[in-house]
């Protein structure tokens, strides 16, 4: 029998956890093969001595059916997981093009509301899921990735899907629910993607702006007060996409953020600064661009975006 192939396309904090679980669950099963697409010095390690995944209650070491960092040697898949930042997005999309075909299904577990779109202007013909992940997870050597607290969870299905695509979301939720990830297949999946885009875009914005932990910008008046115009410009964009977020949403999101330990900080606080290429556009950028769309006013979104971008330039 033809196994179920799974391609995971970066073996990052998000990539390595889930990737991880899955290959620990099946790594002796014929029926679902896992290909983890990594490169370097992490491909090198994993391939010699597996993928050790540090979790607050255990460690394990894992091996992928096949890793590689080069896709085009794979053939076609079943399905396909994008792991990385969206700065990387359009090379990974080059590299999989081989690996699509009629039947191939990917899913874009990358932080953003849009990023579905995306896949599918840039591969129009491929048959694209929507999903969105929660984990505090990093790459923390070669071969190794951690999780920093136990909270994850694996969001995934499709707004509108068709008779095949329920069929296939059917048989991806039978093969998830072996494996210990917390999973939610999830009938209205945009609403839970712009649920955790409210949160992580103004989060991210704010720390970036100011470059101060969760402990810091949350004492601060000021701050807080650019966070929740932040969240409410993005839910005035969600709600002309007729997406219906909580009425409670910014309390919730506010209330969360004083459960964050802190000196917790944000991923693209840690790309700026590391002077690492960030996630700008889609984490910041969209919601002032994508507003002016609908006639809408995202003012703050507007000055912050363009205060950080003039940030990145400085550097």
């Amino acid at each position: 029998m033809k196994p179920f192939r799974i391609l995971i396309f970066g073996i990052g904090g998000v990539g390595g956890y889930f990737g991880g679980q899955l290959a620990k669950t099946y790594q002796n099963d014929p029926s679902v093969e896992i290909v983890f697409i990594v490169r370097g010095n992490h491909l090198k390690v994993i391939k010699e001595k597996g993928l050790t995944l540090k979790t607050p209650d255990k460690t394990f070491t894992v091996f992928p059916d096949i890793a590689t960092d080069d896709a085009s040697t794979l053939g076609e898949v079943d399905l396909i997981w994008l792991c990385t930042k969206s700065y990387g997005l359009d090379s990974a999309l080059e590299a999989i093009k081989h690996n699509i075909g009629p039947n191939t299904y990917i899913l874009p577990l990358l932080n953003g509301a849009h990023i579905h779109e995306l896949v599918q202007e840039k591969l129009p013909n491929a048959n694209v899921l929507q999903g969105c992940v929660y984990v505090n997870a990093y790459k923390t050597g070669a071969g190794e990735v951690t999780q920093k607290s136990k909270v994850q969870k694996f969001v995934f299905g499709k707004n509108e899907a068709t008779t095949a695509e329920h069929i296939f979301l059917d048989k991806l939720n039978a093969i998830m629910e072996k494996t210990e990830i917390n999973l939610v297949y999830a009938k209205d999946v945009l609403r839970e993607i712009w649920t955790k885009y409210v949160f992580i875009s103004s989060t991210s914005a704010i720390s970036c702006l100011t470059d101060k932990t969760f402990g810091e910008f949350r004492e601060d008046e000021s701050d807080m007060k650019t966070v929740t115009s932040l969240m409410k410009e993005a839910m005035a964009l969600a709600s002309a996409k007729k997406i219906d977020l909580p009425n409670d949403l910014v309390e919730k999101h506010t209330a969360l953020i004083n459960k964050f330990p802190p000196e917790t900080v944000t991923s693209m606080q840690l790309d700026m600064r590391n002077s690492f290429k960030t996630e700008l556009e889609t984490m910041v950028g969209y919601v002032p661009k994508e507003s002016r769309q609908y006639e809408l006013m995202a003012t703050v979104s507007e000055q912050v975006y363009r205060a950080l971008r003039e940030k990145l330039l400085q550097k």
